[in-house]
């Protein structure tokens, strides 16, 4: 998975923010993906944030 990350990263594919650019980010219309497990996403997240955790992201992407 970080091969991939990496690899659009370094072909402009993504682009990285800093996370104090996420509160403008989502007045924008931007959606958050929380890719933590459920108990760390039950401790604390970003308000409005999707949790798919990262285990599963790959099976569920295109799915949602």
């Amino acid at each position: 998975m970080a091969g991939f990350m990496i690899q659009n990263l370094l072909e402009g594919r993504v682009r990285q923010f800093h996370w104090q650019q996420v509160p403008e980010l989502i007045e924008r219309g931007a959606q958050i993906l929380d890719v933590s497990t459920p108990e760390e996403f039950k401790s604390g997240h970003i308000e409005n944030s999707v949790n798919i955790p990262l285990d599963e992201l790959r099976d569920r992407l295109g799915t949602q």
